[in-house]
């Protein structure tokens, strides 16, 4: 509740030490901020996985035969990212696709680099000054009379 007033003395005095303000000093069950449910969780397991782990049984998986995958699929007590894995990869066995591959490959060894392929001819450091006078005049003369066109048509259009 605010205090309209702002004076200290019309405020509630303050809990004594190990009370609170519910009546009988119990909170009813379902009142308050709600429980953070994954924290808890996480604390029952004593578990931890690393990324060296997860990428040992990626790489695990990646090699095992369809009959290995099953049976890792289908035992109960396979972690349930294991058995995701598994169930994932089976499927696209099924499908005729590489998704999951191609997804835990990059995963473990990194997406493969896709170099651009293109031929310059124009490296203009490599140039003297009337080698790059010149090549600038060219361009120049080139591209002047398209630039014109198009500045040309769109001046037209308005």
């Amino acid at each position: 509740m605010s205090n309209p007033k702002g004076s200290p003395q019309n405020l509630a005095p303050p809990w004594e030490k190990g009370k609170n303000g519910w009546p009988g000093g119990v909170k009813p069950e379902g009142v308050g901020r709600p429980k953070n449910r994954l924290k808890a969780f996480n604390e029952k397991s004593e578990d931890r996985v690393s990324f060296d782990d997860v990428r040992r049984m990626t790489e695990r998986l990646i090699v095992s035969s369809i009959d290995e995958l099953e049976a890792i699929k289908d035992d109960k007590e396979n972690p349930s990212l294991v058995v995701v894995f598994a169930a994932a990869i089976l499927a696209d066995k099924k499908r005729g696709i590489t998704t999951t591959y191609q997804t835990l490959m990059d995963r473990i060894l990194g997406k493969a680099i896709q170099p651009t392929v293109g031929v310059v001819d124009n490296d203009l450091h490599a140039l003297t000054a009337e080698e790059y006078e010149a090549k600038k005049a060219d361009f120049l003369t080139k591209n002047l009379g398209r630039a014109q066109k198009i500045v040309g048509d769109q001046l037209g259009q308005e």
